[in-house]
């Protein structure tokens, strides 16, 4: 007898399973919505040169209000071109050397030495009408330190890459639970600490942390919630939980609309955590861990839980055969599979090979569809597409990859995304918007039958290290693959080829 038919006696998807699997989902809507915050506090406003020499001017004698003031006094201060529209460009990174005094006098016409123009020295001003707060307007990221906000990001995505092998390696010595423990709590700690950042530095100290736990809280969730459940229902009980990862996308977009202060919505999103905290009391260790370690004692009495809450009946003889589960556990173990076990078998480098290449395109792929944000110039419309297509695809990749079969499911859905990256690239706002949700909708199905492929080729000694760990290395590349699209779409830079969008070389990696 192995474990799975004990989960036939005491229950393998019963109230115990399904309550742990509603947790795991929520638990996943913190790591989502954690990792893609600086989409929305990393905005930058307009903004120019601030010149406190002339806050003891009221603009009385010019008989202006203190809004015309203010405007009056970036007149008087910062450069400006007219361009062809009749619009006025100020610049944001300069601004006039010294402004006359009988500028504000009201006896003479404006007067400007504008023979004489010097960098921003006394800080900026920002154009606060959409948000009253973002990390650029705190910590002055402008003006050729923006560069500073994607170094924020790489260490978060290179925190991902480390905490993939740091917890793995934790979960398979310490047991699960211990381990989401230690990825849980202090992703809520930490996610409050970025909230009062006093400066930049601690921020990107604080955010690479974060990297390191709340991406671990996905792996670690998918573990805890399918060890426990009945062979056939443990892709469904995969599916459900990565639910709770798209609603934790479709929960920062809402907040974020409404919240425009960055601090502010860094708080509301790290509630959610100590609701996980709160209902940890729930949560067993996992009995195949522990009969994987030999304690079967301890097993036992999880068991025994489990049937309690599942309301079924637990003979004492049904755990008489701990010894043979033992030593089937202990015949798996001394089949020890390592990296250099896998470079002696053709056909599991081969597999290595493949699957490399796949994580990262559904990588690059995935977080370009977030970043993008390009109809009609809205990020916060374009997230939302991007995040509600992901829950049908879940739900149609649940429903059919067990029928379709893996491999002709994904291929032509691999295919369908790189079409959809080369359209979006080639079409303006708002004919592209569709393909943004059938791309996202593509990319989600994949990169979710990747995660059941990843985890069904491998021999079970590689199966968790290797799951824990390919999917989560390209991280720093991707983002930073995907800075350079950013910024072409903020600057809005009228002789970029289409040719060169980052999105043509994604197509073609996916075709």
């Amino acid at each position: 007898m192995d474990f799975d038919e004990i989960l036939d006696h005491v229950g393998g998807f019963g109230k115990y399973q399904k309550r742990t699997i509603l947790l795991m989902a929520f638990a996943c809507l913190i790591s989502s919505s954690t990792l893609y915050e600086p989409v929305f506090q990393s905005y930058e406003p307009d903004h120019w040169c601030a010149s406190p020499e002339l806050d003891r001017y009221n603009c009385s004698n010019l008989e202006l209000s203190e809004a015309q003031c203010r405007h009056y006094k970036k007149y008087v201060t910062i450069p400006y071109t007219v361009t062809d529209n009749n619009d006025t460009v100020f610049s944001q990174c300069t601004k006039y050397a010294h402004v006359s005094d009988a500028s504000f006098s009201g006896d003479v016409p404006l007067e400007t030495d504008n023979s004489s123009v010097v960098d921003c020295d006394a800080g900026w001003n920002y154009d606060k009408s959409e948000y009253e707060s973002t990390l650029v307007t705190d910590f002055d990221l402008v003006c050729g330190k923006q560069i500073l906000l994607n170094f924020a990001h790489a260490i978060c995505f290179t925190g991902v890459s480390v905490g993939a092998v740091l917890f793995g390696v934790l979960a398979d010595k310490f047991g699960r639970l211990y381990t989401f423990y230690l990825a849980v709590i202090p992703t809520g700690i930490i996610s409050i600490l970025v909230a009062f950042s006093p400066n930049f530095q601690i921020y990107i100290t604080l955010r690479g942390l974060i990297g390191i736990c709340a991406q671990s809280i996905l792996t670690i969730t998918l573990l805890i919630g399918t060890e426990v459940v009945d062979p056939s229902k443990r892709v469904r009980a995969g599916f459900l939980i990565y639910f709770g990862f798209s609603g934790g996308s479709i929960l920062l977009v809402s907040v974020a609309y409404f919240v425009r202060n960055w601090r502010l919505l860094q708080l509301i999103l790290a509630s959610p955590v100590f609701i996980v905290i709160l209902s940890l009391p729930t949560l067993h260790r996992s009995p195949r861990w522990l009969l994987s370690a030999g304690r079967n004692k301890e097993a036992a009495k999880i068991v025994r839980k489990i049937s309690i809450d599942n309301r079924n009946d637990f003979p004492k003889k049904l755990f008489s055969h701990t010894e043979m589960i033992k030593k089937d556990f202990e015949a798996n173990e001394k089949e020890e599979m390592t990296l250099i076990n896998l470079l002696r078998s053709p056909t599991l480098v081969c597999r290595t090979a493949i699957l490399l290449h796949n994580w990262f395109l559904y990588n690059l792929t995935y977080t370009s569809f977030f970043l993008y944000s390009g109809y009609d110039n809205n990020v916060y419309l374009s997230f939302a597409l991007a995040a509600l297509a992901e829950l049908p695809a879940s739900l149609i990749t649940m429903l059919l990859v067990e029928r379709i079969g893996r491999r002709k499911f994904i291929m032509p859905l691999t295919f369908i995304a790189g079409i959809s990256c080369l359209m979006i690239a080639f079409l303006k706002s708002p004919y592209n918007f569709i393909f943004i949700v059938i791309g996202k909708f593509a990319i989600c199905s994949a990169y979710n039958t990747n995660i059941i492929y990843t985890s069904e080729v491998y021999p079970t000694p590689l199966r968790a290290p290797m799951l824990k760990s390919l999917p989560m290395q390209f991280h720093p590349m991707v983002r930073q693959s995907c800075q350079h699209l950013q910024w072409v779409q903020h600057h809005d830079v009228a002789s970029y080829h289409r040719l060169h969008d980052p999105r043509v070389s994604i197509s073609s990696f996916c075709l």
